[in-house]
């Protein structure tokens, strides 16, 4: 028993590190790369097999569900609601094109239909690769696409939008680490009802953990309240547990 938890603390401190590394880098998803990364990279160097529970794993893949849950409000449905139709044609031809466009790399690359498809479909990296490893596509690899896509966005689109659409020099940056002070509300009992919802209907549709809390804290987000926004360390931590997990299962 002090064996495994000793490992398990081992693999904890290398995904730690590795996600405080690429935070200083200002890296893509530090916390979530950089665990992946590093836990890789120890258990090749090491030739040590890492220890990480899937519960952590899948602990961490539903608190990210619940924090994107949080990003639907009334006011981004009012936004919204009379643009929806072009927006839901728009991205069913997006996603139509991305799965053509994969089909025709599985020609060129050994890879599989499904990890390719995920690969190149523009969503969020975090969701694409929960959602692969449901339908058990090789998690790895579309982590890896999926960056090459951001770096290639976030390098391009600030530079054509500056140069084309503005007549500014630069556009002001948003300050991604806010304060956070943690109030003791009620509110923060809701979170237990898409965590139940998450973790009962968790293998009942792929990539459950996720979509679960994130579909039940969009309703309650929009329907009774606004619900308090979720502690950063916790955010980080469920990144870590997510990268750790990818990290551990890749090789």
């Amino acid at each position: 028993m002090i064996r495994l938890t000793m490992k398990i603390i081992e693999t904890l401190v290398i995904g730690v590190l590795g996600g405080y590394i690429f935070s200083l880098g200002n890296l893509p998803l530090p916390w979530v790369l950089g665990p992946m990364g590093f836990v890789m990279l120890w258990q090749v160097l090491s030739k040590r097999q890492m220890i990480w529970p899937t519960s952590f794993k899948n602990g961490g893949l539903l608190f990210l569900g619940i924090y994107f849950g949080l990003y639907f409000t009334k006011n981004t449905f009012i936004s919204v609601w009379p643009y929806l139709l072009p927006f839901l044609v728009i991205t069913f031809l997006l996603i139509l094109a991305s799965i053509v466009n994969s089909t025709f790399v599985t020609r060129w690359i050994k890879v599989d239909k499904v990890t390719s498809a995920f690969g190149s479909i523009p969503g969020g990296l975090s969701e694409m690769v929960a959602a692969s490893e449901s339908l058990r596509a090789n998690s790895s690899l579309v982590a890896i696409f999926q960056t090459v896509r951001l770096l290639t966005v976030l390098f391009l689109v600030p530079f054509i939008i500056v140069h084309s659409f503005t007549n500014d020099q630069g556009i002001n940056g948003v300050d991604l680490f806010h304060s956070f002070t943690l109030e003791l509300s009620w509110a923060y009992w809701l979170f237990i009802v898409p965590i139940l919802f998450g973790v009962y209907f968790r293998t009942k549709l792929p990539a459950g953990i996720v979509i679960i809390p994130l579909t039940i804290t969009a309703i309650l987000n929009v329907g009774l309240l606004e619900l308090p926004p979720l502690p950063p360390l916790l955010l980080i931590g469920a990144q870590v547990a997510v990268g750790i997990g990818m990290g551990k299962t890749s090789l």
